[in-house]
């Protein structure tokens, strides 16, 4: 056991199993499947910092927050899931009720389409619009079951490119969900800006990405120490992973899917 508490570093006895100050235990694992579930259900109710003072370190110290958290201050911020599908489902509120995608007039958002003579092309590309506005529709009215499946992705290549390093994946994890929570926050503010001031989707989304390769480059550059590179490469793959991955689906269910 270590002599001093790793979260407000309290000199201990020998026979501790809390801390006398702050209240955490004093043996402490790494963190796997069963302490992150075991946290979770804890924290749900017990977070000693408020959910602000999370935003602010997650803005101002960023990856620091998760190399804290990880490394033994665990009572000292707001719990990461907790955090996250409270964001989520935030997210979710706010694109629902900002989902401009449901019928919608194909020609004159597409005016591109009433300039097709042939009656077979127009009729085949109104309905790739139509297809691509239902898939848009789909993908804001699930956006926190889309969240829960990029989540472990963008953890994953985040994991892959630090597999030296000294965490695990489930603490790469852990720190995914302060990182992706934090940058659904921005998305969250930059839409409903964007949506209020009728700025054009695809400047708003650009912008968004933009902020995601800046933001996660310099999370992982302050949470793991070291070389930016590294961080901005992995930031590149993982977001580059996903937009692939969601333009294929996109692709094929504007094209094939009947």
């Amino acid at each position: 056991m270590d002599a001093n508490c790793k979260n407000c570093e309290l000199t201990l006895q020998s026979d501790y199993f809390h801390c006398p100050k702050c209240g955490q235990k004093t043996n402490l694992h790494r963190l796997g499947f069963h302490e992150l579930f075991h946290e979770t259900v804890h924290y749900f109710t017990h977070a000693d910092k408020g959910l602000l003072q999370l935003i602010r370190d997650l803005a101002v110290k960023n990856g620091k927050v998760a190399s804290e958290f990880l490394n033994g201050k665990r009572k000292k911020y707001y719990p990461p899931l907790t955090f996250f599908f409270l964001v989520i489902a935030i997210n979710l509120f706010v694109s629902t009720k900002t989902n401009d995608h449901v019928n919608v007039n194909i020609e004159e958002k597409y005016p591109e389409v009433t300039q097709i003579t042939d009656p077979v092309q127009r009729e085949k590309w109104t309905h790739v619009y139509e297809k691509r506005e239902q898939g848009v529709s789909f993908i804001n009215n699930n956006i926190n079951t889309i969240s829960m499946v990029s989540l472990p992705i963008i953890s994953f290549v985040f994991f892959l490119f630090y597999f030296r390093r000294s965490y695990n994946y489930f603490e790469h994890l852990v720190a995914g969900m302060y990182m992706f929570g934090f940058y659904t926050l921005l998305v969250i503010l930059i839409s409903a800006l964007g949506y209020l001031m009728h700025v054009n989707e695809n400047i708003v989304y650009g912008i968004c990405l933009s902020l995601q390769l800046i933001y996660y480059t310099i999370y992982y550059g302050n949470f793991i120490p070291g070389t930016r590179v590294r961080a901005f490469l992995a930031a590149l793959l993982s977001i580059s992973l996903l937009f692939v991955i969601s333009g294929v689906l996109m692709w094929f269910y504007m094209f094939s899917v009947k």
